[in-house]
């Protein structure tokens, strides 16, 4: 079945609901990274300070400067573009990407990929826990949010192809003073061959500040009930879901009237969710187009230029 919650009041979760990645092995992580911030030159500098990666994983970086005037006093520095990416250009069953990211005080950084990222045909799936670790496409992202740090999560999208079967897992800690964007989307997949073609899709997005599981966020695509994911789609081709935390990302998105932007957007459906005790948002679209979520996060979301240097999805 189609499924999409995100959980105001996370204490009423049920345990064997959650998703544990707390209990990471580092022996077993495909990549580690670490940004910090520092000083040179009297200037705020963003940069990573520490970075493994092994197969399929790989991390490339760009240095976004910002139009801003910098002084030492200056909580904001350069931005750095993170990409993520996996060779081969995308996933096949059993493949296995794990890795996890710390962001230090007042570092200014985005994640993002080059392309969508590419599901590919599983083989066969016998139904046992054995047969699901080899046929199913993973990939679990652990990130650790520091002090007065700014950081956006920006992917291009999803696309899984014809009985592909993939799991997304991200874990996410952050301090109190620190600010986040994720944007979590998925398409049909080629539109002329295979819309919803896949056999299942799971999305889990935790977030806890300062050791408070604050929001939990969950997206399920299977088929069920005689129909195909297709079927329950309807007309949609692509969905995304939003999430906003932290005091300076939610004061600009009020002043920018971004939640107005969006709802005003006819070729869109759209909701939104409060977090409790005005921690954040949870934005949820559909439409019938790919383009159009993209667009509408372009303009709804162009306030963030100043603070990574381009405007995202662009």
């Amino acid at each position: 079945n189609v499924t999409m919650s995100a959980l105001v009041n996370p204490t009423k979760l049920q345990t064997e609901k959650q998703v544990n990645v707390s209990g990471y092995n580092k022996s077993s992580l495909e990549g580690r990274l670490i940004v910090e911030s520092r000083f040179e030159n009297g200037y705020r500098v963003c940069a990573p300070t520490s970075r493994y990666a092994t197969y399929p994983l790989r991390f490339l970086f760009t240095d976004q400067k910002l139009k801003l005037n910098f002084t030492k006093e200056n909580r904001i520095s350069n931005c750095t573009w993170i990409y993520i990416i996996t060779f081969g250009g995308g996933f096949v069953s059993g493949d296995s990407v794990n890795f996890e990211v710390i962001v230090k005080n007042s570092s200014n950084c985005v994640f993002t990929t080059q392309a969508s990222t590419k599901v590919y045909k599983s083989s066969a799936f016998v139904g046992d826990k054995e047969s699901e670790r080899k046929h199913f496409a993973v990939q679990k992202m652990k990130l650790e949010i520091e002090k007065d740090a700014f950081v956006c999560v920006l992917p291009d999208p999803v696309q899984c192809f014809r009985d592909a079967r993939y799991k997304q897992i991200q874990q996410i800690e952050m301090a109190p003073s620190s600010n986040l964007l994720l944007v979590d989307w998925l398409t049909a997949g080629r539109l002329n061959r295979e819309r919803w073609d896949f056999l299942s899709y799971a999305s889990s997005t935790s977030i806890s500040i300062a050791e408070e599981l604050v929001c939990l966020e969950n997206v399920k695509l299977e088929p069920g009930n005689g129909l195909t994911i297709a079927k329950q789609m309807g007309k949609i081709n692509s969905i995304a879901t939003v999430i906003l935390v932290g005091e300076d990302i939610l004061q600009n998105m009020q002043s920018q009237g971004t939640w107005d932007i969006i709802r005003q957007n006819t070729n869109l459906i759209s909701c939104r969710g409060e977090l409790d005790n005005n921690r954040g948002v949870v934005l949820r679209l559909a439409s019938d187009s790919t383009e159009t979520i993209q667009l509408c996060l372009q303009q709804s979301f162009s306030f963030i230029e100043e603070r990574i240097g381009r405007k995202p999805f662009e």
